[in-house]
């Protein structure tokens, strides 16, 4: 995270509206869709131009699903801001050459870590072995699935979700 976060400190004062705006550019935000080679419909408005620059930005959505609002879901933002800011990451290409150099540099402390956790790789396994995850992991699919599909309520099928998993850990 603190990586991710460096880059776009990096780029940000290179990449803002702000600063677009003030070398002319008209900037437009809002859900676009680009109708033809010169036009773009803007939340409704049609926009003609020689030239479109569709800068998507990196917000998560969350769509309108009945019954979101029952569970606690997480976004790749929620997770990267809860989880892994003082973290280093988990895939082994990250330890490896200019990436693990990189890594290293962002901390005092990744000095040392960042060449530990490399040389633990081949000691680590990519899931716990939960003995019933399996059927664990099925009994939330059916779940999810039961309330979006609105066969159940939310709670209903998370309540019927749980009592399976507490039934498989005895």
């Amino acid at each position: 995270m603190q990586r991710v976060q460096g880059v776009i400190k990096k780029v940000e004062p290179h990449d803002s509206v702000e600063r677009y705006t003030d070398l002319g550019v008209e900037v437009i935000q809002g859900e676009a869709r680009i109708t033809s080679p010169f036009t773009v419909e803007v939340d409704g408005r049609i926009l003609t131009t020689r030239n479109i620059i569709v800068a998507t930005g990196a917000r998560p959505f969350v769509p309108p699903i009945p019954g979101l609002d029952q569970i606690e879901y997480l976004t790749s933002e929620d997770v990267q801001n809860r989880y892994s800011a003082h973290l280093l990451p988990i895939w082994q290409t990250s330890f490896e050459g200019e990436a693990g150099e990189q890594l290293m540099s962002y901390s005092e402390s990744n000095a040392v870590t960042v060449p530990m956790f490399k040389e633990q790789f081949p000691y680590s396994s990519v899931r716990p072995k939960v003995p019933f995850y399996p059927e664990a992991s099925k009994a939330l699919q059916l779940a999810l699935q039961e309330a979006l599909t609105g066969q159940k309520t939310p709670e209903q099928a998370l309540n019927d979700a749980a009592a399976k998993w507490t039934e498989l850990m005895k």
